[in-house]
């Protein structure tokens, strides 16, 4: 696969593909946790016992720590960074991900990316 052979040429040139591959996992992920954030929300009524408000904080929560792990072993890259939370965005608010927010914005202006990372603190 093209995959295979950008990794045996350099790991450098085949990391692009790699943050793709993980964007688009990442992606699959929240199409899985919007389908179930919408079964739940479907508008039945459902007895107490049998609502899943917990098993979706408790999903999210998961979503959130896989994804500050996968976070922590990327390159320190403000481009990754980048396009990696904004995807996560389609579920996290600016206030779920302070920390990577705030490393983001760190990371642009060592590139000398400014108005990045001015955007990345004014409008997340």
């Amino acid at each position: 696969s093209r995959f295979t052979a950008l990794l045996a040429e350099s790991y450098k040139r085949a990391y692009p593909s790699m943050v793709a591959a993980q964007e688009l996992s990442e992606l699959e992920e929240i199409i899985s946790f919007r389908q179930s954030e919408m079964r739940t929300n479907s508008g039945i009524k459902l007895h107490a016992a049998n609502r899943h408000e917990e098993k979706q904080a408790r999903q999210r929560e998961h979503l959130l720590d896989v994804w500050r792990q996968r976070l922590d072993g990327c390159r320190v890259d403000a481009e990754v960074h980048s396009s990696i939370l904004a995807v996560r965005s389609l579920v996290l608010g600016p206030t779920d991900e302070v920390d990577a927010t705030i490393t983001l914005s760190a990371l642009s202006r060592q590139a000398e990316a400014y108005q990045l990372a001015e955007r990345t603190l004014l409008d997340p």
